[in-house]
C-alpha cells in the first residue's frame, strides 16, 4: 500500500478592503501606535517609519478626526455623531462629510446606556502595550487603514470627557468579521 502525503496549505485570507485596496498587504503587518495627550496618533512600522497619522479636527459642533497618510493627505474623516439616539462615529472618504462619501459608521449597542462600571481593554496576544504606545499585529490581506480607523475611534471614546469606554458595534457585517480576525 502506497500512502501519499497530503499537501498542507497555509490558511488563505480573502482580501477585505473597507478604506481602500492600497492598504492591503499580502503579509502579516506589525504596527506601532504612539498616542499623544493632544489626541494625535502616529502609526509606524517596526522600523519606525511613519505610515499613518490621526489628528483631531474639531469644530464647535462636532468632534472630528482625520486619518492622514505619511505626507498628511487625508484618507478618511471620522466624525462623532451628535444629537442622535446612539453614540458613535461616521467615517467618510477623504476629508468629506457628505452622506454619499460615508464608508461606515459605529454605534453603541443600546439607545439608553447605564454607566455603572469602567471597562478597560485587556492585553491580547497580538497587542502589546506600554503607557503611551502599543503594537498591533494585522493579519495578511486585511485593510490596515480600517484597523487604524477603529483604533482611533476606540482611543477617542476612551479619552472623551466621560471616560466611558464602549465596545462600539460596527454597522455592517464585513467590519465585524475583520475586527474579529484582527483581534483574535
Amino acid at each position: 500500500m502506497v500512502v501519499m502525503a497530503q499537501p498542507s496549505y497555509a490558511p488563505v485570507f480573502v482580501p477585505v478592503s473597507v478604506i481602500g485596496p492600497q492598504f492591503i498587504l499580502p503579509y502579516q503587518l506589525e504596527i506601532i501606535v504612539d498616542t499623544y495627550s493632544s489626541g494625535n496618533l502616529v502609526i509606524t512600522d517596526t522600523n519606525h517609519k511613519i505610515m499613518l497619522k490621526v489628528k483631531p479636527y474639531s469644530t464647535s459642533f462636532h468632534r472630528q478626526l482625520l486619518l492622514l497618510d505619511a505626507v498628511d493627505r487625508p484618507i478618511v474623516m471620522l466624525r462623532e455623531k451628535n444629537m442622535s439616539g446612539h453614540d458613535g462615529w461616521n467615517v467618510f472618504r477623504g476629508d468629506s462629510k457628505a452622506d454619499s462619501d460615508m464608508i461606515f459608521s459605529t454605534k453603541t449597542p443600546h439607545m439608553i446606556q447605564f454607566k455603572t462600571k469602567m471597562h478597560e481593554m485587556q492585553p491580547m496576544d497580538n497587542v502589546k502595550f506600554s503607557e503611551d504606545k502599543f503594537m498591533v499585529t494585522i493579519y495578511p490581506n486585511v485593510d490596515y487603514a480600517f484597523v487604524v480607523t477603529l483604533i482611533a475611534i476606540v482611543y477617542a471614546m476612551k479619552s472623551s470627557d466621560t471616560k466611558d469606554v464602549v465596545a462600539g458595534q460596527v454597522v455592517g457585517g464585513v467590519a465585524q468579521d475583520v475586527v474579529s480576525a484582527v483581534i483574535s
